[in-house]
């Protein structure tokens, strides 16, 4: 169930697909602790911490206030340590810092800088079983060459010294092109695998022995105009390598996987508009989950996977953060009061969701929306063709004798323009006295905006939905 962890204001918040925030503790006393890493604002990371059954989570934890507002990825060992590496707000650096766990606690230490030469975007790391530490990384390097490389580097005494030094820009394994390069990488086979992409065009790996040697030369998975960062991989128990990506010659996501051998055909998980793919095996299965639009800043939660030889039809991860199973548009006046514009409110089409008397969605003294759910939701997601002036709505929900007017948590909002409007925190923070109740013959959670001052220009929906704008997503290993 949907729960609030913090508010955050940088553009990345949790990041892009090939990197990782969301971890779990494996063994011990705190197994089953979960820790997600993010973007607080646009120079910190910071964390939070929750145990089962991930209720309530811990007060923020800065770990660092020196990063650029540039995406940064993590990586946890067997030891529930956390190795993080991120872009520098000074001077674009990449810079790195160890994460220790002990008594049920994470605590941070100085960064050390990676590498100092250039600007350094988009870094990715993983450590072998041994405790050496790998990672991956955009090398950007200013014009007039103006050309980014994908660059890797290691570390041998877990993170204080990296290659030769900061001067050292590591080994790059692409040439350089005018568009950036996006990295994940992957431990299986008994090899480093350091999957890409690079100049928009190209999805591709190479591979080197964790025993040593240098990388094998590059194998392309996929080709497509404008791939960019939208792909996750991921290792299965049976030492697979998978790899799903938004592909935009097909139009939505898809999956391939390599046994070593061979890669498998190409699997599509989710045909209609979809991005920011995170793959994570649980036991031999693949799951891929990613967002599906269904309207302007309407990305929605869903996740797939892998059955026999195909993907089944995805699934929403989240129910309340969906369409409403009801919406009825009520005029005081009409000769028929209630008028059912659920499925216009779950489409795209412009200006249909009124009431056929009003004309408006809502406009005289008494004048109520209806929005109804089989379960509760938190979320109320305005897009109109018509703003409202003048006119005020108040916020009710049934309380189980009466309706009971509320302030919506993100604030009052009358049908002034297309909003995001958060009912309340999250789904945790729902009334605890919200009950189902009959209106027009449909038994739902109901929340209705209700005229208290008539409209000057009443509001026309386009559509109304449960559905916030999700992006970004993080998902933890099994």
């Amino acid at each position: 169930m949907q729960r609030l962890i913090d508010t955050v204001t940088s553009f990345y918040g949790t990041g892009i697909s090939p990197q990782r925030k969301l971890f779990r503790v494996k063994g011990g006393n705190f197994v089953d602790r979960l820790i997600a890493l993010y973007c607080k604002d646009a120079n910190t990371i910071a964390c939070s911490w929750s145990d089962p059954p991930y209720t309530s989570w811990s007060e923020s934890t800065t770990i660092t206030n020196g990063s650029a507002n540039q995406p940064f990825s993590a990586f946890m060992d067997t030891d529930s340590n956390l190795y993080l590496v991120f872009t520098a707000q000074t001077n674009m650096a990449l810079r790195f810092v160890k994460i220790t766990f002990g008594a049920g606690e994470w605590s941070g230490g100085s960064p050390v800088t990676i590498c100092d030469q250039q600007d350094n975007y988009y870094p990715v790391i993983i450590g072998e079983e041994g405790g050496k530490l790998w990672v991956a990384w955009n090398y950007f390097v200013a014009p007039p060459e103006a050309s980014h490389y994908l660059h890797v580097k290691s570390s041998v005494d877990d993170g204080l010294t990296w290659g030769e030094g900061p001067n050292d820009p590591g080994e790059a394994l692409t040439s350089g092109y005018p568009y950036p390069c996006y990295s994940s990488l992957v431990i299986a086979l008994s090899k480093l695998f350091c999957i890409y992409t690079y100049n928009r065009s190209y999805l591709a790996y190479r591979c080197r022995p964790l025993t040593g040697g240098s990388w094998e030369d590059e194998v392309g998975i996929y080709t497509s105009s404008y791939i960019n960062d939208q792909f996750s991989s991921d290792s299965s128990p049976e030492n697979r390598v998978g790899v799903a990506f938004r592909a935009p010659t097909v139009g939505g996501i898809c999956f391939k996987e390599y046994d070593g051998g061979a890669w498998s055909g190409l699997h599509l998980v989710e045909f209609e508009d979809s991005a920011s793919p995170s793959l994570r095996y649980f036991g031999v299965t693949p799951y891929v989950f990613f967002t599906k639009n269904y309207g302007t800043l309407q990305d929605r939660l869903h996740y797939n996977y892998k059955s026999g030889d195909s993907f089944s039809s995805s699934e929403p991860l989240e129910i309340a953060l969906g369409l409403f199973d009801k919406v009825f548009c009520y005029d005081d006046d009409a000769p028929s009061k209630y008028n059912d514009r659920t499925t216009e409110a779950g489409d795209t089409t412009s200006a249909d969701v009124y009431h056929p008397t009003s004309g408006a969605l809502v406009k005289d003294l008494n004048d109520t929306l209806y929005l109804g759910m089989e379960a509760p939701f938190s979320v109320v997601h305005a897009i109109l063709s018509t703003g409202g002036t003048i006119g005020t709505v108040e916020w009710q929900y049934w309380n189980g004798s009466s309706w009971q007017d509320f302030t919506p948590y993100s604030g009052a909002y009358h049908f002034t323009g297309n909003f995001i409007v958060y009912l309340w925190e999250d789904l945790y923070s729902c009334p605890s006295d919200w009950q189902i109740k009959s209106v027009n013959g449909e038994t739902k959670y109901w929340v209705r905006a209700k005229t208290a001052t008539p409209f000057n220009v009443a509001p026309v929906g386009s559509q109304i939905t449960a559905i916030s704008d999700a992006d970004y997503i993080n998902v933890v290993d099994g």
